[in-house]
């Protein structure tokens, strides 16, 4: 295997290379073979990788790039590039970053990943081309690969060895290996089975029979080291000095061998030290998987499913070295497969980004997992929902009496998650197949209102929590400073037995509200003339006056709410203003809108009018106005 490694600035760069550049110099187009990375063209890749730097903005550098390219005559199937490098990629020290692995042609592939690690730590660049050579070699020999020479550089990976021609001559003659070789072979084994410290290496030359001489000046400093074969004791080729062996082996080269080696150890060390305890008590059925079936138990019993959770979310190995089980993917998969979507939205709310949103199926988003662990870390939400309207809706904001009325009542949720104590998020399912858009939502809207959720969220495109995250509100935040997991409490998947009654009910409403809506929209048009007209800059302005004083009033306020009942009051008020002026008021006058919804502020704006006009008593308001307007008081 051919390897060549980059350390550079800028990911965007990179990432245009493979995937574009590339092309123009006769490769195949560019494909992702494996990524923990939810992002698929460079634009998205780079938005996510430049999102991760902020874990550690000081560093400058944080891009590796690694191309590794089979010999002519040897083949790796897909499923062996993604291995092999992920492999790779695992001993080089990248196990906790993000990456992707791109292939071009079926020769080789390119491994772009960040040196910054999940915990905001870094992964150090010290004789990265020494370790990077050492790997490729242990992995050949492990996929079945030969040791191929690099022809660009004209040189073997391996360190040389210095053999004189009588040396040769003479292990032909007898038949013997040369213990030059001999000795520089134990040396390579030593240097990866000691702690990189010069007694743990010399300890480890003793176990391979091979002593080692030391040069130590007075201070204490070593200039330089000489090794010998015990059975070769006593002969004129007993020892030779490090310089002796080639180049490689002196002891300038070999000392920054064995400062990466201490290096790499260390960091095992500190990782192994940074992963929590693994229990041993584990419940069994449905309760041993993120708090499903621990209903009845209060807070106490999210407080302790919630501990249980903070033990195990990261995966982590047992004594024999195998990797245990991973609580935050197994809590994930399951919630997907309970809402059994074709694709899946996710949405990945960062305090300094905004909403970030990526389209994929359940397994897509399952492998970017380790760039979702790390962006909630840092202070991120994880959200989801179905990719395309059908017959899934969500309940917001439900206690546990509510969801026992719910299953009464013939309305069993497929999923339930815990956000917070006693606060619950209820997904159900209506149809196996698609529903209208406007009938999906009504059928949330009565739902909730029936059980005292949240009227906000009861639309079919809103956000739901993703199971096996923290909810990072501020507000939720737990007394010893931790936020609490979003715990997965029920997982049925299946459709709610009164559903085909709901959806009966909620088309009608559809209906009543559309005649409704044609009767004001026909009053609209007679009394615009000569109704309560308003321009759209005093609408504005007004917003603006009105937004500043419920905020002076309470500064913790929610300003989504403090949007909901401004908009409201103006539509009531002001029976000429349509949806577009109202649209425009909000943008112009809602306090630090951008800051709040990013790029999603004009969905945000249309979805609240849409909601206020639909309300009954708005309709009503203004349908009375503009009758009293004309001379029509109908009451």
């Amino acid at each position: 295997m051919i390897q060549k490694a980059h350390i550079g600035r800028g990911f965007r760069g990179v990432l245009n290379y493979v995937f574009d550049e590339s092309a123009e110099r006769g490769h195949d187009a560019a494909r992702i073979l494996d990524t923990n990375m939810a992002g698929r063209t460079p634009r998205e890749l780079a938005a996510e990788f430049g999102a991760w730097r902020q874990l550690n903005p000081d560093l400058s550098r944080a891009v590796y790039h690694c191309s590794l390219r089979l010999p002519a005559g040897e083949h790796l199937s897909d499923d062996g590039w993604a291995g092999f490098s992920r492999d790779y990629l695992r001993e080089m020290g990248f196990d906790k970053v993000p990456y992707v692995v791109v292939q071009h042609a079926g020769d080789h592939v390119h491994l772009i990943a960040s040196r910054i690690r999940f915990d905001g730590g870094t992964v150090p660049d010290g004789n990265d081309r020494w370790r990077s050579n050492g790997v490729v070699y242990g992995l050949e020999e492990r996929y079945g690969l030969s040791h191929a020479r690099d022809p660009e550089r004209g040189r073997e990976r391996e360190p040389r060895l210095t053999l004189d021609g009588g040396e040769a001559t003479l292990a032909a003659r007898v038949g013997e290996v040369p213990p030059k070789l001999l000795i520089a072979a134990r040396i390579e084994e030593a240097i990866v089975h000691c702690d990189g410290t010069r007694e743990g290496f010399d300890e480890a030359l003793c176990a391979r029979g091979v002593e080692a001489q030391w040069n130590v000046a007075s201070t204490g400093r070593v200039h330089g080291a000489s090794f010998a074969l015990e059975e070769y004791a006593g002969t004129m080729q007993s020892a030779f000095k490090g310089s002796q062996l080639g180049k490689e082996y002196a002891w300038g080269r070999l000392s920054v061998r064995l400062d990466a080696r201490r290096e790499a150890r260390e960091q095992e060390q500190a990782q192994r030290e940074q992963t929590p305890p693994r229990s041993d008590a584990r419940s069994g059925g449905r309760g041993g998987l993120w708090g499903i079936g621990g209903w009845g138990r209060g807070r106490d019993a999210h407080d302790a499913d919630d501990a249980r959770a903070r033990r195990e979310h990261e995966p982590h190995a047992d004594a024999n070295g195998e990797t245990g089980r991973d609580r935050t993917r197994e809590a994930m998969h399951a919630q997907l497969a309970a809402m059994g979507c074709d694709r899946y939205e996710l949405g990945v709310r960062d305090p300094q980004r905004g909403m970030m949103t990526r389209q994929g199926t359940a397994g897509e988003l399952e492998a970017s997992v380790g760039w979702l662990r790390a962006m909630n870390a840092r202070g991120a939400d994880i959200f989801v929902r179905p990719a395309e309207a059908g017959g899934l809706i969500l309940v917001d904001d439900l206690g546990r009496e509510a969801l026992t009325r719910m299953r009464a009542d013939g309305f069993a949720p497929a999923v339930v998650t815990e956000t917070s104590a006693e606060n619950h998020q209820a997904w159900v399912r209506l149809s196996d197949g698609p529903v209208a858009r406007d009938i999906a939502t009504e059928a949330a809207r009565v739902l909730a209102q029936r059980y005292g959720g949240d009227p906000r969220s009861a639309d079919v495109g809103h956000y739901g929590r993703l199971a096996g995250f923290t909810n990072r509100k501020g507000e939720h935040t737990r007394e010893d400073g931790m936020q609490p997991y979003v715990l997965l409490r029920e997982a049925r998947g299946e459709r709610a037995p009164g559903s085909e009654a709901a959806l009966v009910r909620a088309e009608a409403r559809v209906v009543a509200r559309e005649r409704t809506a044609k009767v004001v929209q026909e009053a609209e048009t007679l009394s615009r003339a000569g109704g309560r007209g308003v321009t759209s800059e005093g609408l504005a302005r007004e917003y603006r006056e009105r937004a500043a004083r419920v905020c002076a009033r309470y500064p913790d306020v929610d300003v989504s709410r403090v949007d909901w009942a401004v908009t409201r009051d103006l539509a009531a008020a002001y029976p000429g203003a349509d949806a577009g002026m109202l649209m425009a008021a909000l943008r112009a006058g809602s306090p630090g809108l951008a800051e709040r919804k990013g790029g999603h502020a004009e969905d945000y704006a249309a979805r609240t009018v849409g909601k206020v006009l639909a309300l009954p008593e708005v309709v009503t308001a203004r349908a009375g106005a503009r009758a009293r307007d004309d001379g029509r008081d109908d009451r």
